[in-house]
């Protein structure tokens, strides 16, 4: 019985590594496309708040 449950301990733990540094690596790779918006110029993004302001009013 103790080593079906060091087994699972072992599975659960590595779970949690592997979703942690995903996580991580995932919100890294946000964090990265927000900078990348913010130092695109405003005129390409012009459309889309229009697109958004009639979205809003419709």
């Amino acid at each position: 019985m103790g080593h079906w449950l060091l087994v699972v301990r072992v599975l659960f733990i590595r779970f949690c590594l592997v979703t942690f540094y995903f996580f991580r690596i995932f919100t890294f790779l946000n964090i990265n496309a927000k900078r990348f918006d913010l130092l695109d110029s405003a005129e390409s993004r012009q459309p889309i708040k229009k697109a958004a302001q009639t979205g809003l009013k419709n």
